[in-house]
């Protein structure tokens, strides 16, 4: 299986992780699949969270397009983590589910 570019069989079962380091003003990503030897990792920065949040889901999904993985959900799980209720408008597929 190529790094760059996950089809077939196997894709449905790629699970792309997303860790976030968390500040007031900006937000550092990391994204990794497991196929690559680091994962990419990106700021986001803007002056209301809300807004961060959906720079990340947006990060995510052109990330899934760019990496060739499912894109059924734009993104399914972000460990122990719970939105505020203000972040439910800008997660538009019922995006986010808490994990503990």
């Amino acid at each position: 299986m190529d790094a760059n570019h996950v089809t077939g069989p196997h894709a449905e079962g790629v699970i792309l992780a997303v860790s976030l380091e968390l500040s007031a003003a900006q937000w550092k990503v990391a994204l990794h699949d497991g196929f690559r030897e680091k994962p990419a990792v990106r700021m986001v920065s803007a002056p209301q969270a809300n807004l961060r949040l959906q720079a990340v889901l947006e990060l995510i999904a052109q990330h899934k397009q760019k990496w060739s993985l499912p894109s059924n959900e734009l993104a399914s799980r972000l460990m122990g983590w719970t939105p505020p209720p203000e972040a439910a408008s800008t997660c538009q597929s019922g995006c986010v589910e808490a994990t503990t």
